[in-house]
This record gives C-alpha cells, sequence and structure tokens, in this order.
C-alpha cells in the first residue's frame, strides 16, 4: 500500500499543472511547500501501529455521524 500511495504521487507529478498545484497545496496547508519532496520517505515511515492509533483517535463511536436519507412522500 505504501508503495502504491507514493507511486501514484510521483506519477501525478510528472504533469506541470499538478505539481504546480501539489507546490501550492503544500505550502497553503503546511507553510512548507519542500514537504512535497519528502512525501515518499513519510509514507514510508507510517507503521501499521501509527494507523491503528489514528484509527482508534478518529474512529469512534462518539466522534460517528450518522445520516439517513429518506424519499419524500409524493415524490
Amino acid at each position: 500500500v505504501k508503495n502504491k500511495v507514493a507511486a501514484s504521487m510521483v506519477y501525478a507529478l510528472e504533469e506541470n499543472n499538478e505539481l504546480a498545484m501539489q507546490l501550492a497545496t503544500f505550502e497553503t496547508v503546511f507553510d512548507d511547500w519542500k514537504l512535497l519532496v519528502n512525501y515518499p520517505k513519510s509514507i514510508e515511515r507510517v507503521s501499521p501501529q501509527d494507523i491503528k492509533r489514528v484509527a482508534k483517535k478518529y474512529f469512534n463511536d462518539e466522534l460517528l455521524t450518522e445520516v439517513v436519507r429518506e424519499k419524500r412522500k409524493g415524490k
């Protein structure tokens, strides 16, 4: 999975417009466009324990939002 994520980013950056968009995104969101250069190394450092820790923190019943969509009568 890590290789796929890193590879998809590298392939996407082959297009000039995508590279410009990613540089702008990293500069805007992370305040440092250079983080984009280290993105593959950052992905490589993620461990299964990191995934479990973050999932446990954010995927819980207290943060759950449930949406039920029903058809209106007569429609």
